[in-house]
């Protein structure tokens, strides 16, 4: 157990307390990462990235994704994936973007 606590207020209203140390760390992004990027830089708005550096020096990251959304969907749809069988970032956000267009006819 740390010695320290982390108190989250997630976009959702959650207070989340959580032990630092049972975090999973890694100095390298995740492909999943590489994703959510690709999707916040093409400016869809239901995903969200929090983060905060933590006293032990390592950053604590939260996906936030709104489900309501396109883009919430199917990010929340793809964390449950192994790394190996995702789809790349582009191909993710040409997905979304199909997806909203084929809504506005």
């Amino acid at each position: 157990m740390s010695n320290s606590i982390l108190l989250y207020h997630g976009r959702d209203g959650t207070l989340y307390v959580i032990d630092p140390d049972t975090l999973p760390h890694s100095d390298d992004l995740s492909p999943l990462n590489y994703i959510v990027l690709a999707v916040i830089n093409a400016g869809y708005d239901g995903v969200h990235v929090d983060e905060k550096r933590l006293a032990n020096g390592r950053n604590f990251q939260a996906l936030n994704i709104n489900p309501e959304t396109i883009e919430g969907r199917l990010l929340s749809d793809l964390n449950g994936v192994p790394e190996e069988d995702l789809p790349t970032p582009q191909s993710v956000v040409n997905k979304i973007r199909v997806m909203y267009e084929q809504c506005s006819l």
